[in-house]
């Protein structure tokens, strides 16, 4: 089943991606959302399909594509980060499901085995922007793992690091994944852009320090050096 394509939805995230695109603009952007930080609000769980709606945190292909092992250090991660969690959701047109070449029945147990590691019920398909492939592309990380993306319309909050042998590789992974699902999808015109929120006066999680870390990553310089993407970032 797809979504039909909605041009005042994708206009709105059009909008968004052109504001974020130097870091000044982003810093404007991000103050003005209201709660954009916040402790309370359960999170699901979903993949990081920025058509996502809701307050979540993303783990792509919702685990399927992952060993118990990396969703053990995902969920610890996760209670370490003292976040309150949600469900496990499943979204239309998954990227991450097609690139897979898993069948419905292997899907299917996969989420429910990654939804027993993470010690969470799995619930119905995510609600979700229109837009189908014409959607935007954006993502969000954060020194510290704390976003909460009900505050987003059309940029994926990302929480998944606990996977990979750094956040920066574990980036590089996410926009690898985003690559492939969507072939020629990106420009120097349209680049894809990933988002740092550091934190004031914390140099470990500052946007100069997460930026240098991302921006080593051979995979990510390769990008940024043809246009196809791109850093922003601010210290909140």
């Amino acid at each position: 089943m797809s979504t039909p394509f909605d041009a005042a939805a994708w206009n709105r995230q059009q909008y968004t991606l052109q504001r974020i695109r130097t870091d000044p603009g982003f810093e404007t952007y991000f103050r003005s959302l209201r709660l954009p930080f916040d402790a309370v609000t359960p999170r699901d769980i979903t993949c990081g399909d920025e058509r996502i709606v809701g307050p979540r945190v993303t783990l792509p292909g919702c685990g399927i594509l992952q060993s118990d092992a990396e969703l053990e250090a995902f969920s610890a991660a996760l209670r370490d980060c003292g976040l309150p969690l949600g469900r496990l959701r499943r979204h239309w047109d998954c990227g991450a499901e097609q690139l897979s070449g898993f069948t419905e029945a292997q899907i299917s147990a996969g989420v429910l085995r990654a939804a027993k590691i993470l010690g969470v019920p799995v619930g119905p398909a995510c609600q979700m922007l229109p837009g189908g492939a014409k959607i935007g592309r954006a993502l969000i990380v954060a020194g510290k793992p704390k976003l909460n993306s009900c505050a987003f319309e059309g940029i994926a909050p990302y929480f998944c690091w606990a996977m990979s042998p750094s956040f920066a590789s574990d980036v590089l992974r996410y926009v690898n994944l985003s690559l492939a699902a969507m072939p020629e999808r990106f420009s120097a015109h349209d680049p894809f852009v990933i988002a740092i929120v550091g934190e004031a006066g914390d140099a470990e999680h500052s946007v100069a320090t997460l930026r240098s870390a991302i921006a080593a990553e051979p995979g990510i310089r390769d990008l940024q050096q043809t246009g196809v993407a791109i850093i922003v970032g601010a210290d909140l």
